[in-house]
């Protein structure tokens, strides 16, 4: 009896190759090098970079970067991947207002205790103040005093930031609706009750 045979492999039709010999994944329609440029978008947003992180060529990257943002098999695919990492890290718009309403609202007279004192545990604090801080130093000098320094995340950029939002709109045109006044002008106004 012979030897037995290795099963053939099975054959992925998945992907083929593009005029420049780049594979194409026939689900997305993107070859690998736009797929992991859809990636590398993902990171930080910079398409310039993005195209270079993804192997192309530095020469011309923002123009050619901002035309392969244009193809529409490229944005859809970014768009999918924002929208699946958005839901893997549960980080929406309302998340966001979530996290900035506090730095909005911070009252920095809620560090002071009872005793008139800066309150240095932070488990005493409502989580509206301790969201609000941006870092937290405690200095012990050798002549026995201590110094506490508390610095808060910049509370006009927080505003500016929720105003901005979509279902804010504080620094949006508003339409006003006044009411149209009509004057007359009369010249030579005689009071008769003289």
């Amino acid at each position: 009896m012979g030897a037995k045979r290795a099963p053939a492999p099975s054959v992925d039709h998945s992907d083929e190759l593009d005029q420049a010999g780049e594979v194409i994944n026939l689900s997305s329609g993107l070859s690998a090098r736009q797929e992991r440029f859809c990636l590398e978008y993902l990171v930080d947003g910079c398409g310039k970079r993005a195209y270079i992180r993804a192997g192309y060529a530095p020469k011309s990257a923002d123009v050619c970067a901002s035309q392969l943002l244009r193809k529409p098999k490229v944005a859809a695919r970014i768009a999918q991947l924002q929208a699946e990492q958005a839901q893997r890290l549960q980080f929406d718009a309302d998340r966001v207002l979530e996290e900035l309403i506090p730095l909005c609202l911070s009252d920095m007279s809620e560090l002071i205790g009872e005793d008139g004192r800066l309150v240095t545990d932070l488990s005493k604090l409502p989580r509206d103040v301790t969201t609000a801080i941006q870092s937290f130093r405690v200095t012990y000098r050798p002549d026995g005093t201590t110094t506490v320094a508390v610095k808060f995340f910049n509370k006009i950029t927080a505003l500016t930031l929720a105003g901005k939002h979509k279902s804010v709109r504080a620094f949006c045109r508003r339409e006003s609706r006044s009411r149209q006044i009509q004057f007359e002008v009369v010249s030579g106004w005689d009071d008769e009750s003289k």
